[in-house]
């Protein structure tokens, strides 16, 4: 392997050294692209009777909040969107129609 009076593994890790910072430097250099609309999601079961209440609170508190943020300019360039993305409906109903084992 390598002896301590070998300079070939110091001279090694100084090039990789110098090659990756070389590298980050033209990567760096690089100008930021931001995306022109940015998706947010919200994952709720509103099919729910016990809990479909707040979810239509929540979508709504959200869709005010993606406005706020549309209307204000927060993120110059960017438009937000809201999605709603349905979740898997866990109802007593539904837990008591699952068949027996």
């Amino acid at each position: 392997m390598f002896s301590r009076n070998d300079t070939t593994l110091p001279a090694t890790a100084s090039l990789l050294l110098l090659l990756l910072l070389a590298v980050l430097g033209v990567v760096s250099a690089q100008p930021l692209e931001r995306p022109s609309l940015v998706k947010l999601g919200m994952y709720y079961d509103m099919t729910s009777p016990e809990i479909s209440f707040d979810g239509v609170q929540i979508y709504a508190g959200a869709q005010a909040a993606v406005k706020e943020l549309n209307d204000n300019n927060v993120v110059p360039g960017v438009a937000f969107e809201l999605e709603y993305i349905p979740a898997f409906s866990t109802c007593r109903k539904c837990i008591f129609d699952l068949p027996k084992m």
